[in-house]
């Protein structure tokens, strides 16, 4: 005996599961890898650059609040005196001691001026710097002389 249809007793096609999303294939664990491997190498660059410019920050935030001594004309020698151990202390942390740490008088301003590629401490505002701290009245004009040692330290620094 045979059956009208011969297709009747078949079972319809089972689909297999959805592929799952664990465990990622390789592509995405190397993706992962790759990712985080930047992201270590991006936070030790910027820990790096932060620290190399961590001096210059500091110098210059030192030199704002010098500036910010200045507001009048009794004021203007005692900001002269700290500005001139801000930049000893500036050339100190930047050239060996043994290069500049006895300079004074025109042979300090001549090293500001060679390091500093300018020749405003010899012949500019900057001049102030040889004998200011060191007289009783100044007439220096700290704006300008603060602009020329700010200039220094971002090019030094």
């Amino acid at each position: 005996m045979m059956p009208d249809d011969p297709l009747a007793d078949l079972r319809d096609i089972h689909l297999p599961a959805d592929p799952s999303w664990w465990p990622p294939a390789i592509g995405w664990w190397l993706a992962a890898g790759l990712l985080a491997l930047i992201i270590v190498l991006l936070i030790m660059f910027v820990r790096h650059r932060r620290a190399q410019t961590a001096p210059r920050r500091h110098a210059l935030s030192m030199l704002e609040k010098i500036q910010a001594i200045a507001v009048d004309k009794e004021h203007v020698q005692p900001c002269v005196q700290e500005l001139s151990r801000l930049m000893r202390r500036v050339v100190l942390r930047r050239y060996p001691r043994v290069q500049a740490a006895g300079l004074i008088g025109d042979a300090w301003l001549e090293f500001l001026d060679d390091t500093g590629t300018t020749n405003q401490f010899t012949h500019g505002p900057g001049r102030v710097l040889a004998h200011g701290p060191y007289t009783p009245s100044s007439d220096a004009d700290i704006s300008k002389l603060t602009q020329l040692i700010a200039q220094w330290i971002k090019n030094n620094l």
